[in-house]
């Protein structure tokens, strides 16, 4: 008796992909992408950036990619198109910053500005950086159609704003943050200027993180002055860390600005020093409003401070009162 094959052993329904094909990265990423579309359609465009960044890392592990550091030129960091595949991630950041760094979120803008991707909160500011990053740098390198670019004194805020995306919607002549981003991206990257605009978009992304260890080591000050020794030594150490930081962020700054410099000389332009310091300048400058904003900040981190430490004083003290009535007690029993 001869063995017939059945014909399902010989033949796979197109539409079948297997539990191999199903579990792919490749079929990963492009289940991630179609819940973003559904998460946009919904208006959820945090929760769609979210599914896009994971797509674009599966796609970028599927293909065999390889991971760019902060350490990589500004070229290629630069040349990284969103959802920033290619650059690490800040997953550890945001976990030392939540919970070391009591929920100090606003930090994270210091390793985004090196070379480190950003979380969903923070992709329309990397937009923005890299719009007017990329823009100053095509105007300071006099290219022709950017000559005389009226930019002066445009700086983005701090905190998210939207009242400068109409200007950057109008220059680029796009219709959305993402797509002018890219727009410039490309302008900069076919004039070959990533080393400026990375280093002016770098500048402008660390502010947040600048403004933090400023407000942060004042507050600290504050709550030091008022709060009774030994617990004040608590403030005075956050003071002396958070001031620590803030040194360390004005090193940023200053590598930013001579790289930028650097990059204006490799293009051939002149007065490339005073061009990057004054793009430092502006970029690290509090508006008024925001002076105003980081001193109320200033008493309410303080007060927030003494609070915390008055409470914890309190906890000490009923734990050593509970600790000695123990003591007592358990002395009188055994006499």
């Amino acid at each position: 008796m001869n063995f017939q094959p059945s014909p399902y052993s010989t033949s796979v329904d197109p539409s079948y992909e297997g539990p191999v094909e199903f579990f792919s990265k490749e079929a990963r990423a492009e289940r991630k992408e179609k819940r973003a579309e559904k998460s946009r359609d919904r208006g959820w465009e945090r929760a769609a950036s979210r599914s896009e960044m994971r797509a674009g890392s599966l796609r970028l592990k599927a293909r065999g990619g390889k991971k760019l550091t902060q350490k990589s030129s500004a070229k290629k960091l630069w040349r990284d198109p969103y959802p920033w595949a290619a650059r690490p991630d800040t997953t550890k950041q945001a976990i030392g910053y939540t919970f070391v760094g009591a929920m100090a979120y606003e930090k994270l803008s210091q390793p985004i500005a090196k070379g480190s991707r950003p979380p969903a909160m923070f992709r329309e500011r990397e937009w923005r950086s890299t719009i007017l990053g990329g823009l100053q740098a095509l105007r300071d390198a006099q290219v022709p159609d950017y000559v005389g670019l009226d930019l002066e004194g445009v700086k983005i805020p701090i905190k998210p704003s939207k009242k400068l995306d109409p200007l950057f919607l109008q220059l680029t002549g796009q219709d959305n943050l993402k797509d002018a981003a890219e727009f410039v991206r490309k302008e900069v990257r076919k004039h070959k200027l990533e080393k400026v605009a990375w280093n002016y978009r770098a500048l402008i992304m660390i502010q947040p993180a600048v403004a933090s260890a400023a407000v942060r080591a004042a507050g600290a000050t504050v709550a030091s002055a008022v709060v009774p020794m030994p617990y004040g030594l608590i403030p005075m150490a956050i003071g002396v860390q958070e001031t620590a930081h803030s040194g360390l962020m004005a090193k940023e700054v200053e590598k930013f600005t001579a790289n930028a410099t650097a990059g204006l000389e490799e293009a051939g332009i002149r007065n490339s020093v005073a061009m990057a310091e004054e793009q430092a300048r502006v970029s690290t400058a509090l508006s008024q409003q925001e002076t105003v904003e980081a001193d109320a900040q200033v008493r309410k981190e303080g007060a927030a401070l003494t609070k915390k430490i008055k409470v914890f004083t309190v906890v000490s003290l009923l734990v050593v009162a509970s600790g000695v009535t123990f003591f007592v007690v358990r002395k009188k029993r055994a006499a």
